[in-house]
């Protein structure tokens, strides 16, 4: 009887043993598990700082405009134009100089023709409405008109003699000297006054544009 108490009493005690054990480890994953999110909310605070100190951006250059009698709020508005609509802003450019010498106010061709661009209401009054452009003595109203006039020459997908001459004269002017592998002057002036251009362009600091 002794022996077989003895026996029992071992039995038990080994299980409260084993008991113990396994509630001490699972204790012990809990609070593994418990310690884990922290760890990751850590590693993905880090992660998410070190992400925002590698792409700091870099220090806005200052932009460049040509050194020429246009505002920069002018000049600025003719990049961003020409960029939205794939154009050359010096072409826009080498034309006001041409056209107006950069004087907004300038009425030509027997009154027929207004502003930086001289452009005429005769040929494009509907689409002066269809812009809401009224004053072509206003730079942005005449610049507008103009390039959206450009723009349309551009869209014909002809080269850019021709979208001068036209600009100039008219799409049949245009095609007339270019079945007759003649550019005219006032293309040719146009296209090397951009060269110049090339050699006014500026950084001004300080001065930014959309």
């Amino acid at each position: 009887m002794n022996s077989i108490a003895t026996i029992m009493k071992g039995a038990i005690l080994c299980t409260c043993l084993v008991l113990g054990g396994i509630a001490a480890n699972k204790h012990h994953d809990v609070e593994l598990n418990e310690t884990i999110p922290i760890e990751s909310n850590i590693s993905k605070e880090t992660s998410v700082m070190t992400s925002l100190v590698s792409h700091q951006p870099d220090k806005q250059e200052e932009p460049v405009f040509f050194d020429i009698p246009l505002s920069h709020d002018l000049q600025g508005y003719i990049f961003s134009y020409c960029k939205e609509n794939d154009m050359d802003p010096r072409i826009v450019i080498s034309i006001i100089k041409k056209e107006s010498k950069y004087d907004a106010s300038v009425i030509g061709d027997d009154g027929n023709s207004f502003g930086l661009m001289q452009v005429q209401p005769q040929w494009h009054q509907e689409r002066m409405n269809n812009l809401g452009c009224d004053d072509l003595l206003d730079s942005y109203q005449n610049v507008t008109v103009g390039m959206d006039y450009l723009k349309d020459l551009y869209s014909t997908g002809e080269p850019i003699e021709w979208v001068l001459m036209a600009y100039n004269g008219g799409p049949s002017y245009a095609y007339d000297n270019m079945s007759n592998n003649i550019v005219s002057d006032y293309s040719k002036e146009i296209l090397a006054y951009c060269d110049v251009l090339d050699m006014l362009k500026k950084k001004f600091e300080g001065v930014k544009y959309e």
